[in-house]
């Protein structure tokens, strides 16, 4: 059995407990590669733009992949707003 990739919240005291993966992406295309064990992100960045000379922007990348439970007690026609548009003032 594996572990969900998207593990369910409550909140986001949660995410803590979460698995982070960590990633060093090129800004130009971003072609990107996971940082584990033996992967150094500037060499892999000196590779990359060894064969695009013009990439030469490069970011670290953290992930923290989540889910969150569907409220069915609430109907779907009453969330039809973003959160973050509804704090929004004019």
């Amino acid at each position: 059995m594996t572990a969900n990739p998207f593990p369910e919240i409550a909140s986001s005291d949660d995410l803590s407990a979460v698995p982070t993966a960590a990633y060093v992406e090129c800004a130009n295309c971003i072609n990107l590669t996971r940082i584990t064990d033996g992967v150094d992100p500037a060499e892999w960045a000196r590779a990359h733009t060894s064969l695009r000379p013009w990439h030469t922007r490069f970011r670290i990348l953290r992930i923290t992949n989540f889910s969150v439970p569907v409220d069915w007690g609430q109907p779907p026609h009453a969330a039809r707003e973003h959160p973050t548009e509804a704090s929004r003032t004019p």
